[in-house]
């Protein structure tokens, strides 16, 4: 089965992933835990956590094989150190407990991880987020 994600980046990283053609994983942990890309189950970017949220007008809409979306918590709670739950300020015991939930992620229970890169093969479309236009793929004509 597929599941439909999103991703969303800056406006000055849009040229150089077109010409790569994929979305690399980018963020390790300093290297302590498999690179991952960020994603999420809603088209909303007030859904990302406050620090990401600004400036990543540029939404990918992805179709992904649903085994290789992994869930933030359940993700966090196999692969981050104990210690750096608080230090992320990001819940990764449960999301229901509210104890762990701040203004910086209250919806980090819509938050997946992908452990590879994502070819342009899995991209369904790549939208401005803040206009709604299409940039990827562009219209015939």
């Amino acid at each position: 089965m597929a599941i439909t994600l999103y991703h969303f980046t800056k406006p000055e990283h849009w040229e150089q992933i077109l010409k790569d053609g994929h979305l690399d994983p980018s963020w390790d942990y300093g290297g302590t835990v498999p690179a991952i890309v960020h994603t999420t189950d809603s088209p909303d970017p007030s859904t990302l956590p406050q620090h990401h949220e600004v400036g990543r007008t540029i939404r990918f809409e992805l179709l992904l094989p649903e085994q290789q979306a992994h869930r933030w918590h359940t993700w966090g709670n196999r692969c981050l150190p104990p210690e750096s739950f608080r230090s992320l300020g990001i819940p990764v015991w449960t999301p229901e407990d509210p104890a762990y939930l701040t203004q910086t992620n209250q919806e980090s229970h819509r938050w997946y991880v992908v452990e590879r890169r994502i070819p342009s093969t899995e991209w369904v479309r790549v939208t401005n987020a803040e206009t709604g236009a299409i940039i990827w793929p562009l219209p015939l004509g």
